[in-house]
């Protein structure tokens, strides 16, 4: 029987890298220990990258989204890997934190960051992060420039002010004397939506180093890049350039855009925005658009702030099994104020954000490719911090969450490496999840395949809800490419790394030596309360006699 070729864009499941693993999933020829537990030191943040707009879901779980490959991913400032070509990532030595900053860089898009939670040997697994392209984004504008120039959208209102000898290299004291091109991207956060691609979730430090809550009144991002290599640029120690970042709807409101703002740069390193200069309001004659000025001592996301006073709020996020989520992100963005803020559930599943006094806003539960509704809260009019037994309660959000995901990435040979989900006895009822049987998550077998790439790196994601029945299972990996061989070695040779994350536990594999085409990864034995028994098997199959099928070679013992 001829393979038809199957799959196209991730309808996924985002995967789930976890420890141990090389940078960057997909061609990395870096090797991993088999068969380990993550260790206690740091852990792996894993994710896809998506250009915003295109993401959907589906009964709560992520339906599609255009990917976005070669994107950089930097943590609390730096490069740890990239993206492959479905837009997923996973990056190893992620230090412990209740504030770590991942950043995503990628080609004419504004870069995406936010702030998570990370527990030591737990591996992450992220939700959808959304980059938007710069042609998308009303107003941006770029330019060429030598020596000295400005940068500007039609209105003046976004605009940068470059005098001569203001731009160096890297190093911030090599005056760049060759072309660069600058571009600049303002987002308005008083458009329902646009908050969310604003980094940092809103978190500032002050120039007296306190840590507070920050509403918009308008922020733009800047980037300059050398035009023949592409290298980024910024403004040397000890110049400035002259910045302009757009308001536009209501200049005259003073309440929401007073005459003065204090200007904050995003620190990648840190997560925070970081109070700098005071900006100057202008309104054009009918008093609706507008744009706060001033000066910039660097290159980066700016933001033009008020401090908001915040009221905390706090909730429980519960798995369909009713057992707390841990790990899970409650994002809120104001409904009726320019700002928004997030934070993880711990092991019991509760959160505590912080939202504006009196402020209405939207949240949002979501773990990896899992959302729930929306909700909307609004917060009390005291002042009050996390950690106060009076802080304002919510209703409990049931979110999905998983009680087993394992992801398959590979290299670029074999072009076509196929996971199975089988059942192996101990009660279980007959199960075959595979590229032609992909299987559900909201009814029997409760288990799904998300992608079958054809054409190496991955990821192939099988995810197994806390519904599945009692029973052994198998998971299986098949080189489809060289089924009809007996003595095949190519799948050893292939680089394949399987990772598996279990509520509270990860564990990663690498394949191991030995002829055949299916490589037996690991059996797990799940009791009637959903306890699971990991048993490694971590075995090459080599084909025998007429037992040549993947189902017959994954149960073979």
């Amino acid at each position: 029987m001829v393979k038809m070729l199957r799959g196209g864009g991730l309808w996924p499941l985002v995967a789930a890298c976890v420890a141990a693993v090389s940078l960057g999933c997909g061609g990395s020829k870096k090797t991993t220990t088999t068969g380990t537990t993550q260790g206690q030191s740091s852990t792996t943040v894993s994710g896809s990258v998506y250009v915003a707009g295109s993401v959907s879901y589906a009964a709560g779980v992520l339906a599609g989204g255009t990917a976005i490959s070669a994107a950089s991913v930097k943590v609390n400032g730096t490069k740890l890997g990239e993206t492959n070509e479905q837009g997923y990532f996973s990056v190893t030595g992620v230090p412990a934190g209740d504030r770590v900053s991942v950043c995503i860089e990628a080609a004419n898009h504004v870069t995406g960051c936010r702030n998570v939670r990370v527990v030591a040997g737990r591996g992450l697994l992220l939700g959808p992060t959304e980059l938007r392209a710069f042609a998308d984004i009303p107003n941006f504008a770029e330019a060429s420039i030598t020596g000295a120039g400005t940068v500007s959208d039609a209105s003046g209102n976004a605009r940068a002010d470059l005098p001569t000898g203001t731009i160096c290299r890297a190093d911030r004291t090599t005056v760049v004397t060759t072309a660069f091109t600058c571009a600049i991207a303002p987002l308005d956060p008083a458009v329902a939506g646009q908050a969310r691609y604003a980094p940092g979730s809103f978190e500032g430090r002050t120039s007296g180093g306190q840590q507070v809550s920050l509403v918009s009144g308008g922020m733009m991002d800047i980037v300059c890049t050398l035009d023949a290599t592409g290298e980024k640029v910024n403004v040397c120690t000890g110049k400035t350039a002259s910045v302009r970042i757009p308001i536009n709807t209501s200049c005259s409101d003073t309440a929401r855009y007073p005459a003065t703002m204090q200007s904050w740069g995003f620190d990648e390193a840190t997560g925070l925005w970081v109070e700098e200069a005071s900006f100057t309001k202008t309104c054009d004659g009918g008093g609706v658009t507008g744009y706060y000025a001033g000066t910039a001592s660097h290159f980066s996301y700016w933001n033009a702030d008020q401090v908001a006073n915040t009221a905390c709020v706090t909730g429980t996020i519960l798995g369909g099994d009713a057992v707390p989520v841990s790990g899970a992100r409650i994002y809120c963005e104001g409904s009726d104020y320019s700002g928004a803020s997030e934070a993880y559930t711990g092991d019991d599943g509760k959160y505590c954000v912080q939202l504006k006094t009196g402020g209405t806003a939207s949240c949002v539960a979501t773990k990896g490719s899992f959302q729930a509704a929306a909700f909307s809260v609004t917060a009390g009019a005291t002042a009050m911090a996390c950690g106060n037994a009076a802080c304002q309660a919510v209703a409990n959000v049931t979110l999905s969450d998983p009680l087993i995901r394992s992801a398959l990435t590979w290299g670029a040979t074999p072009s076509d490496l196929d996971s199975h989900w089988v059942s192996a006895g101990g009660g279980a009822p007959e199960t075959h999840v595979y590229f032609s049987s992909r299987g559900s998550l909201a009814a029997a077998p409760y288990a799904a395949l998300d992608t079958d790439d054809t054409s190496s790196f991955g990821p192939e994601v099988v995810t197994v809800m806390p519904s599945v029945p009692a029973g052994v299972y198998r998971y299986c990996i098949h080189d489809y490419s060289n089924g009809g061989s007996t003595t095949s070695t190519v799948l050893q040779g292939s680089t394949a790394k399987v990772e598996l994350v279990l509520r509270g536990g990860a564990r990663a594999y690498q394949v191991p030596q030995g002829a055949g085409t299916v490589w037996q990864v690991f059996e797990l034995t799940i009791d009637a309360n959903r306890n699971v028994t990991v048993r490694d098997l971590n075995r090459v199959v080599a084909t025998a006699g007429a037992a040549t099928d993947a189902l017959t070679l994954c149960r073979a013992n």
